[in-house]
């Protein structure tokens, strides 16, 4: 089936842990990714952490900035096309970022293949994140 594609108006984030994820190749079988979004509560958004690092959000890539470099995590569970993309065009760089190091940066940023590089950015502040 399809549904008409509209942007979500993300401003807050929860990270939620599973250390048994994966998804590697884009599926319609979202079970596991669902079952993890029941848990943000109040927030908007979750981003997943495996491992003790950051992943993807339920439905993007994310990049993250520490006032000179976007970084993108290592590993995703999905490495998506736009992800590629930037990668390639020098735009985004590859980093581990641990889940106990992201207050160290300043903003995130959620992207996909229908969401542009910069439509959606968050600011990392005890507001708009919670461990």
């Amino acid at each position: 089936s399809y549904s008409k594609y509209s942007m979500r108006n993300i401003k807050t984030l929860k990270i939620v842990t599973d250390k048994h994820i994966e998804y590697s190749f884009k599926s319609t079988d979202r079970s596991a990714i669902n079952k993890l979004v029941e848990k943000k509560g109040l927030y908007d958004e979750i981003i997943i952490s495996k491992n003790s690092l950051i992943t993807d959000t339920s439905f993007t890539n994310i990049a993250l900035f520490d006032g000179n470099i976007w970084y993108t995590p290592k590993h995703p569970l999905l490495k998506g096309t736009k992800r590629a993309y930037l990668i390639n065009k020098n735009i985004i760089k590859e980093n581990e970022i641990h889940v106990n190091e992201i207050f160290e940066y300043k903003a995130i940023r959620l992207f996909n293949a229908m969401i542009d590089f910069g439509d959606i950015e968050i600011p990392t502040s005890k507001d708009t994140l919670s461990l």
